[in-house]
């Protein structure tokens, strides 16, 4: 799995064709479907979880410059925080399930201290696609509250 996550990485910095590619994390098991069965609403159906390079590239965008993330008292995204997903939604500290998108499309926040930082990793809920994809990645430095 990190082994196409690492390639997906690669190919998010280096492509210059700007065509989207997309892998499976890994299916949704059957406890994560229970805990989101209200939120999903088709919780009898199978869900997967995905990153693709537009995702990555955004986060890098949005989140991946030092002097930017600083003035909102956060810290750059770097390469390897994207290894790091997997063991973020797996073992996350607190998950916000109440928040929408600009468009109206229901995310997923995970938070995950690692190490002193806080790691936070937002999903977007694709019904159509039955899929948990990423929206984005930041963090900063742990406080002591967490879901804040």
């Amino acid at each position: 799995m990190n082994d196409d996550l690492s390639e997906l990485i690669k190919y998010a910095f280096e492509d210059t064709s700007n065509q989207l590619k997309t892998i499976e994390l890994h299916y949704l098991e059957l406890q994560e479907m229970l805990f989101f069965e209200d939120l999903l609403s088709e919780a009898k159906k199978i869900f997967k979880r995905t990153v693709d390079n537009y995702a990555i590239v955004h986060t890098h965008n949005k989140h991946g410059q030092e002097s930017k993330e600083l003035s909102r008292e956060q810290i750059a995204v770097t390469t390897e925080d994207y290894l790091l997903i997997p063991v973020i939604v797996k073992s996350s500290d607190y998950i916000n399930l109440g928040e929408k998108s600009n468009i109206g499309t229901d995310l997923i926040k995970y938070e995950k201290e690692i190490n002193g930082i806080c790691y936070f990793y937002v999903e977007e809920v694709r019904r159509k696609r039955r899929s948990l994809a990423m929206k984005t990645l930041y963090k900063r430095k742990a406080s002591t509250q967490v879901g804040a």
